[in-house]
């Protein structure tokens, strides 16, 4: 079982666990029972109820952290802050970096300009106004590959889903932060931590 919102919503944060993890793993590794955290900030003091854990790329950032027993198997965490938070397990960085097994840096562009709302911040008022102005909309809830696909073939991403600036700075796509949202800013600064940039 590979953790997944249990709200029926999607967004490119979330599906990069269902195209990562059975590409890259072995398969054994994949059907191991239990709740497997890869990417996103998805730890918190609420995790569905499971004999095993495994940990591999998560990071907290909303709700507390979890308690970790003999069922954790945490192998690294995306950040320092999510590390101190657990008590010093190994971090590294987001998993979705992984996308360059995958996907090349382009030069063909088709946008200059894009933008990657939250997935609960696209609209069609959004859209409409991005249009006007003559930047393209990158809908967050698409697959991988259009997401992916669509920052390669853009000049410079607008991005205020921090799965798009990852996947940005994957693909070598200059990018520029755009806030929408508050109560998102630890994940923002804990992802830069990890590349041991300041976020401010």
């Amino acid at each position: 079982q590979r953790w997944r919102p249990g709200d029926g919503t999607t967004n490119v944060g979330d599906e990069l666990n269902t195209y990562l993890w059975p590409r890259l793993l072995p398969q054994k590794f994949v059907d191991i029972p239990g709740v497997f955290f890869g990417v996103g900030t998805i730890l918190n003091d609420t995790p569905p109820d499971a004999l095993r854990y495994v940990v591999f790329g998560a990071a907290a950032g909303y709700r507390g952290v979890p308690k970790i027993d003999n069922r954790w198997h945490v192998y690294f965490v995306r950040d320092p802050i999510t590390s101190q938070e657990l008590g010093g397990v190994t971090w590294i960085t987001d998993p979705g970096i992984l996308l360059h097994h995958f996907f090349q840096p382009r030069h063909d562009y088709a946008y200059a300009c894009s933008f990657v709302p939250r997935w609960d911040s696209i609209s069609s008022e959004l859209i409409e106004a991005c249009t006007h102005v003559g930047i393209h909309v990158i809908d967050p809830r698409c697959t991988v590959e259009k997401v992916v696909g669509e920052i390669q073939s853009t000049r410079l991403l607008l991005t205020e889903a921090l799965h798009g600036a990852i996947i940005a700075d994957t693909l070598r796509v200059p990018w520029v932060s755009i806030y929408g949202q508050r109560g998102h800013e630890r994940k923002w600064a804990a992802w830069c931590a990890s590349l041991e940039q300041i976020w401010n």
